[in-house]
């Protein structure tokens, strides 16, 4: 999440159908061993080409997770180049507007509703993201916006399988 006039990310949220983290960048990128720590679990996960990260019309999330501050030496940054990220990132958009056509113009809260049954609250979108502590609805409101892209690929394919680099199931 962020806010329209700053630059970067205020919060990763990144999860599953299981559990949802809710990542504080400035906090964590502001150190180099923070940062560190960013390049080794979130930036790794971006890396592989085993995962699979799905988000909702995710280009601009991208660009602002890598315009992030980041105090890593020599201009390194945790999150990976567009050229890396680009087999593992996956726009939950565009494959439920290839499972159901009607909805290829809608935005996460409407799809949420057609596939769930009830739409995505969207109220704490546009709040203070870069306040701390975050509010319950913000923090409940961001758990909710990650997972239900996980959920979303979960229904849509259900019988996905992670496959290793030469194809293969795993």
């Amino acid at each position: 999440e962020w806010e329209e006039d700053t630059t970067g990310a205020a919060l990763l949220q990144f999860g599953h159908c299981k559990t949802v983290l809710l990542v504080d960048l400035p906090a964590l990128s502001s150190t180099q061993d923070g940062a560190l720590a960013l390049r080794e679990t979130i930036g790794e996960t971006f890396a592989c080409p085993r995962s699979v990260v799905v988000g909702f019309v995710c280009r601009q999330d991208m660009s602002r997770l890598r315009g992030s501050p980041c105090c890593l030496p020599d201009n390194q940054h945790w999150m990976p180049s567009p050229v890396v990220t680009a087999g593992t990132v996956v726009d939950a958009q565009r494959f439920v507007a290839k499972d159901e056509p009607k909805l290829a113009k809608f935005g996460l809260s409407r799809v949420v509703d057609h596939y769930f049954g009830k739409p995505l609250d969207k109220s704490e979108q546009c709040s203070l993201w870069s306040a701390r502590p975050l509010s319950e609805r913000q923090r409940t409101y961001a758990a909710l916006d990650a997972w239900v892209c996980a959920a979303l690929h979960q229904k849509v394919f259900p019988t996905w399988q992670p496959r290793d680099v030469n194809g293969a199931g795993v």
